[in-house]
């Protein structure tokens, strides 16, 4: 009888020694969780399907603190540090709904659109203390990467010299406007404008001074267009704007020539008046090809050169007009 309960106490006592050791344990592994949330370099928060952040760690409230909302974790739903919040309550919905982590680059609302910055999300469905689905959301800042890969495709797309569209970036650009005239059917006007006096300053004054003159041009053509409207360095002294739900393009090429009329600064007390030419051709009235529109647009355009230069002209067709190579050659040799 003793002996059964001295092994009963034996038992007894192993099993109190196993569940303080599993106590232990599980106490270690929770230190340990709390050591790497807390020291995380990655912002974690831990959202409830209402978007309100139960738990979150230091990192989140830094990376958060150049947002124009308050980081209040305790008051503010966690989508609202977002520049676009419906985006991220669609990624929690996904996630909730979903077995799987969803991912996605967010961008954060900061005060000012000069201080961008870009959160790399993973969303997951976990389960908390008490067996409630909630979502726990891991951040990585990859603002540096962003700004990286963004002055990448502006470098690739734009002219080093004027920041404008290069050639080749500017035909893309020229097919989505075209495709989405099409669809919408509305109406585009291509102008190409030509600089009148840009090789004899450029001969008299230096190289120097005819970049000053690419730069400030190119300045002046966008201050006087919409943010949307699409202007191309298209060739040395070319510029190809193209302007989409346009009704009164002749307004627009008299706006441009007033402000392209006006004298330059060009260093060293020196002053000139460059002057510009533009051709006009409307889609879809002259054209669906933008091969065929930027053609008659240079056609109508060496007409003003013909004509004395300093004004516009939309196109209109004659007799005998001149293949697109003819028409560059002779527009040249009264540049």
């Amino acid at each position: 009888m003793v002996k059964d309960a001295n092994t009963l106490l034996t038992a007894t006592q192993n099993t109190l020694d196993g569940e303080r050791r599993l106590r232990e344990y599980a106490e270690s592994l929770e230190r340990q969780f709390r050591l790497i949330f807390e020291k995380a370099s990655c912002g974690i928060a831990l959202v409830n399907a209402e978007g309100k952040i139960l738990m979150h760690n230091p990192s989140l409230v830094e990376m958060l603190s150049g947002t124009s909302t308050s980081p209040d974790m305790r008051s503010t739903p966690f989508h609202s540090f977002f520049e676009n919040p419906d985006q991220v309550r669609s990624l929690l919905q996904t996630a909730y709904q979903s077995n799987s982590p969803v991912t996605s680059d967010l961008q954060l609302h900061t005060k000012s659109a000069d201080q961008s910055r870009w959160l790399n999300s993973l969303i997951s469905k976990v389960t908390d203390d008490e067996g409630d689905m909630i979502v726990e959301c891991i951040l990585y800042d990859i603002s540096e990467r962003t700004a990286r890969e963004k002055r990448t495709q502006f470098e690739a797309e734009r002219d080093p010299l004027t920041g404008l569209y290069n050639r080749r970036a500017g035909y893309r650009k020229i097919e989505s406007a075209l495709q989405h005239a099409k669809q919408t059917s509305s109406h585009c006007a291509f102008l190409l404008v030509d600089l009148d006096k840009f090789k004899p300053i450029n001969d008299q004054y230096g190289h120097d001074a005819g970049d000053l003159v690419l730069q400030t041009i190119s300045r002046r053509i966008n201050k006087h267009l919409r943010k949307e409207d699409i202007v191309i360095r298209w060739g040395g002294d070319e510029f190809l704007i193209i302007v989409e739900h346009v009704n009164q393009p002749k307004a627009i090429a008299e706006k441009l020539l007033a402000a392209l009329q006006k004298p330059i600064d060009l260093g060293n007390g020196n002053r000139d008046v460059v002057g510009a030419s533009i051709g006009i051709s409307l889609f879809p009235e002259h054209g669906q090809k933008i091969e065929d529109l930027v053609q008659r647009a240079d056609i109508a355009m060496y007409r003003v050169k013909e004509a004395g230069r300093n004004h516009f002209s939309i196109y209109e067709k004659r007799r005998g007009d001149e293949p697109i190579e003819n028409t560059a050659k002779h527009h040249n040799s009264l540049t």
